[in-house]
């Protein structure tokens, strides 16, 4: 009754505001009608979508494709369980299962990556958004993946035996079995295909290596000039006290590849005001392995929490997959096959983006306005040119022509830049998912490895996104490497927009597999990974990237301390809510403050922050306040100096700024330049925490709730749509940006995984949301409270389909027709 409940509210939500939008705004949706008439239809609307507890479909399907008997266990979560008699008739079965589960957000995704919205949802926004990943290569970057993918006969297989899954499923459905999405937007699903599956993988790759802090960087540098910027903006990530992946002290006992340097470069001669659309900058993950050594079963355990965008359908499907040669339970990616993050009988492993920059930009000359050649180390070398046709629901076909040069697309120009842009245009991009690679064969391999050799040749051939796998072993081995096609590049090469006419500037080698980051049984007995620097300053390579700088503090300080360590306690390091970045900065600028020009609710705040443990927990005023009085802080100090760049650039980082606070308080940049008296740290933190406050008591009064760190931090999971009556909102959870739980708007632990290897596998995990990516299902949030909670399901690891379990409540088989 109660999903009956929500589907009849978000359906009668979606028609009024659609309804009111029209009306009053005729153009916002001119073009994407909604099909309400067919989803209130009693016969095949919204209605046959609702699904109770029970699993009541056929015990047996007869499916064209198969060649042989399937038998797909399913537990009380609505995990399935296969177990198939060859490779192809398990990926096969996977595509089916994950399909029936999941197969609007499959659809969306890829729609999505393929810069095909228009063709089902036509707005401005839809289209701008198509032309986006169009301009940024993605149609491109899936062809150049199914080469890789088509060449090896493994990885064929796999991708074509899962498509044919997901058609079955496709094939099977009659209108009034279409998921509610293709009802109320009026279009039905089309037929899967392996290059819809390179789209998934390269979206993702998008996802975890898109962001690029180049234009920033240039645009720095050129309002502030060299000596300001390098004051400003320092590469923090090996400067300060942080703890690499790789042990500090670590020898490298190789040779480093060489490559050549220009003889002078200045970035802000090439400086161009583009703002582009990024990924998160909150993607990230925590992973660690701890040796038996520090346990008190004395087998390693392997913890990871992968920290993505939350939504519904969750990006993970949980699954097991089982053979007569191997059997792995794990998370899948709706859309290819195998596991991703997860275990066999001998093995456990977790992933953790690596962080690198591997996306530059470059500046390019055209030799004319026809742009058949462009300028690079001094000769015209040819373009080639790229027609992308964008299918518009009901406007028509929109064509556009791409650049490419051996850089990559040239994203930005003549007919396509950012509305605030002043140029210079002509901006190509060099990403490394542009390259022919094939990371489904690192996962089919991962999945049947057995010991700390094969788990490294599963990963040597993994490209992007670059990863930190972790690994632990039941032999007691436990090792973590950082793994992907990293570029090789000379001092500042990559930070800021290069000249695409000057061959030094081109990525000129790639580091040696075997020359990645790597440790095996560190004698201190645990490793881990939270998107930090991998490594101290003795690894001879520049590897620029965007890197956590608090997190990894925390998690080897308790990992460090800890003997005897059970799975609750990884349980409890999950979920940490410690805030080392407040631990750090708050006495000093609480002892700033300046008591007698502090308003009434300011002088309230201090009380409660002095008496705070750090602890982001959810039920909290202190998280809100801190948060609150340093963005403020950061705001008063670097605004002046940011409007006297002239080019826009973002500010320092709110690490950065405390740092320099912590070494001096008579930093210039905190005298404020546009007033006559000289501003102190007394004077802007007292002035920061007057407003923060005010602006507290503001939000508590819009929003008539109290700001305890659940409302002001407001976490959310967000349908697809975007529709709240799908979503959840102000979900009881602590945590935050820079925190072990690393939980904020609707970004956080997308999968929470507590892996001891043991004779059998002691595996644990959950994630917030369900198996169903149907809202009127009983499965579609089942998961949401437990995961806020920090409580964890025991993963059923199954030993064979005949196996018995309390858990388990349906089986189907599924057989060759």
């Amino acid at each position: 009754m109660r999903n009956v409940m929500r589907y009849s509210v978000a359906i009668v939500g979606l028609v009024l505001t659609v309804a009111v939008c029209y009306v009053l705004d005729g153009l916002q949706f001119k073009g994407m009608p909604l099909a309400f008439g067919r989803v209130l239809d009693p016969f095949h609307g919204f209605w046959q979508n609702m699904e109770g507890p029970d699993i009541a479909w056929d015990d047996q399907e007869s499916l064209e494709g198969l060649q042989g008997k399937v038998t797909v266990r399913y537990d009380s979560l609505r995990i399935p369980h296969i177990f198939a008699e060859n490779d192809h008739d398990l990926y096969f079965a996977q595509g089916y299962v994950t399909a029936r589960d999941r197969l609007f957000q499959m659809d969306m995704q890829t729609r999505a990556a393929a810069g095909r919205v228009s063709e089902v949802i036509e707005s401005p926004v839809t289209v701008a958004l198509d032309r986006s990943r169009r301009r940024t290569g993605m149609m491109y970057a899936a062809e150049q993946s199914i080469k890789a993918m088509n060449a090896d006969p493994v990885s064929k297989a796999m991708v074509e035996a899962y498509s044919d899954g997901v058609n079955a499923y496709i094939n099977s459905l009659s209108y009034a079995e279409y998921p509610m999405e293709y009802k109320l937007l009026d279009f039905k699903p089309e037929p899967w295909t392996t290059f819809k599956s390179a789209l998934l993988l390269k979206f993702m790759a998008w996802d975890l290596t898109g962001r690029s802090e180049d234009f920033d960087n240039t645009n720095a540098v050129a309002g502030l000039g060299n000596p300001d910027y390098e004051r400003l903006f320092p590469d923090l990530a090996i400067s300060t006290n942080n703890e690499p992946i790789v042990p500090k002290g670590t020898i490298y006992d190789f040779t480093a590849v060489q490559v050549t340097a220009p003889d002078s470069f200045d970035p802000a001669g090439v400086a161009p005001t583009l703002m582009y659309p990024q990924p998160d900058p909150m993607n990230g993950s925590n992973n660690w392995a701890v040796a038996g050594s520090k346990t008190a079963s004395g087998h390693p355990i392997l913890c990871n929490d992968p920290h993505l965008g939350l939504r519904l359908p969750s990006i993970w499907y949980e699954i097991q997959l089982s053979t007569s040669e191997h059997s792995v339970y794990g998370v899948s990616l709706p859309g290819s096959p195998a596991v991703i993050i997860g275990f066999n009988r001998d093995i456990s492993w977790g992933v953790t983006n690596a962080s690198r920059d591997v996306l530059d930009w470059y500046k390019v000359i055209f030799q004319d306005e026809s742009r058949k050649a462009y300028r690079h180390d001094n000769q015209w070398l040819p373009t080639t040119e790229r027609i992308e046709t964008i299918h518009r629901k009901f406007s028509g076909d929109y064509n556009d022509t791409i650049i490419f040069t051996q850089h990559g697309p040239v994203v930005y120009d003549r007919t396509y830049s950012d509305p605030d842009s002043t140029g210079p245009l002509n901006v190509a991009m060099r990403w490394a998912g542009h390259d022919s690679t094939n990371e489904v064969k690192t996962f089919y391999l991962l999945n049947r490895a057995k010991n700390h050799a094969e788990y490294r040749q599963a990963i040597s051939g993994y490209a992007c996104p670059g990863q930190n796998f972790v690994f632990a072993a039941r032999d007691g081995d436990i090792a973590l490497t950082q793994q992907g096609r990293f570029p090789v590049k000379w001092t500042n090469q990559g930070r800021f927009v290069m000249d695409g006419g000057e061959k030094t500037h081109l990525w000129q080698a790639y580091i040696p597999a075997e020359q990645n980051p790597h440790a095996k049984n560190p004698e201190r007995g645990y490793l881990f990974s939270s998107n930090q620097h991998a490594t101290d300053t003795l690894y001879p390579y520049h590897i620029y990237g965007s890197y956590d700088l608090t997190r990894n503090l925390r998690i080897s300080e308790v990992l460090a301390g800890m003997r005897g360590i059970k799975v609750e306690d990884m349980f409890k390091l999950q979920n940490d809510n410690y805030n080392e970045f407040a631990a750090v900065a708050m006495p000093t600028l609480l002892q700033a403050l300046q008591g007698d020009r502090l308003n009434p609710s300011a002088q309230r705040a201090t009380g409660v922050l002095a008496k705070w443990n750090y602890m982001n927990d959810y039920e909290l005023d202190a998280p809100s306040l801190w948060q609150a009085w340093m963005l403020r802080l950061c705001a008063i100090i670097w605004e002046d100096d940011m409007l006297r760049a002239s080019h826009r650039a973002d500010p320092p980082s709110m690490f950065n700024t405390m740092l320099w606070l912590a070494d001096s308080t008579g930093l210039a940049e905190v005298d404020d330049s546009r007033t006559p008296q000289r501003e102190t740290i007394k004077d802007v933190a007292t002035r920061a925490l007057n407003e923060a406050v005010l602006e507290l008591e503001s939000f508590a009064k819009t929003e008539g709730v109290p700001y305890t760190w659940q409302n002001y931090n407001n976490l959310k999971v967000l349908h697809l749509t975007r529709q709240m009556a799908f979503s959840y909102a102000r979900i009881p959870v602590g945590g935050g940006a820079g925190i072990v739980n690393a939980n904020r708007n609707n970004n956080g632990a997308s999968w929470r995984m507590v892996v001891e290897m043991g004779a059998e596998p002691n595996a644990y995990g959950v994630f917030p949301g369900g198996q169903s990516g149907n809202p009127g299902s009983y499965y579609y949030n089942r998961s949401i409270s437990d995961w806020a909670a920090g409580r964890y399901h025991k993963l059923l690891f199954l030993r064979d389909a005949q196996q018995d379990d309390p858990a388990l409540q349906f089986t189907q088989t599924l057989q060759a027709r």
